[in-house]
This record gives structure tokens, C-alpha cells and sequence, in this order.
């Protein structure tokens, strides 16, 4: 299982993979959905953490990508948007791991 991080904020990915470190997974991370896009094929047993507010392709249109497999992988959504946003970007998109940020140990850890 490999575990992938999406979140361009620097601060926010790096803490994230701290975070995730101290939980024993030995995470990847991306700044933005393109480099994730052309570096990886996800495979079912997976986890990508996607941060909707990304910037070039959004968050919403990475986890329609990732749907799109046969298999799809563990999707964590993370977000520190408004309620309206949140309502807006994921309309016609199933999201059953939604995290709002700021991130913690807790709320993280048993989406893993």
C-alpha cells in the first residue's frame, strides 16, 4: 500500500507527511495534481489525500480522475474551504472521507 499526499500548500503538505511519518507510513507527496497525475497509477489498496483547493487541475477534478479507475483507491478528501465551496465542488462527486483542516492526528489517523 502506498500512501500519497496532494496539497500545495508547503507548510500544510509538510506537516501532513510528519504527521503521517509518526503514524509508521512512509508517504509521497505532490505540490499539485499534474505531478501526481503524470508520476503515479494508483493501485486499489492505496490511499491519495486530496486537497480540493489546488491550484492548475483542482482537487475535484483529481478524484473524478481517480474514480474513473476500475479500482478505485481510498480517497481522503482535505479541505479548509467554506461550507458553500465544499457544497459546490463536490455536487456530483461521492466523497465518503472528508477532512477539514486544521489537520490532527485524530481526525486523520482512522481514515487510514
Amino acid at each position: 500500500m502506498a500512501l500519497y499526499v496532494v496539497e500545495d500548500d508547503a507548510a500544510v503538505r509538510d506537516s501532513l507527511v510528519l504527521l503521517l511519518r509518526q503514524l509508521g507510513y512512509d508517504p509521497h507527496a505532490f505540490a499539485d495534481a499534474e505531478g501526481f497525475v503524470a508520476s503515479v497509477v494508483p493501485d486499489p489498496d492505496d490511499t491519495v489525500i486530496v486537497d480540493l483547493g489546488l491550484p492548475g487541475m483542482p482537487g475535484s477534478q483529481l478524484i473524478r480522475w481517480l474514480q474513473r479507475f476500475d479500482e478505485t483507491p481510498r480517497i481522503i478528501v482535505i479541505s479548509g474551504q467554506s461550507q458553500g465551496n465544499l457544497d459546490r465542488w463536490l455536487t456530483d462527486i461521492p466523497v465518503e472521507n472528508l477532512v477539514r483542516k486544521p489537520l490532527t492526528m485524530d481526525a486523520i489517523a482512522p481514515l487510514l
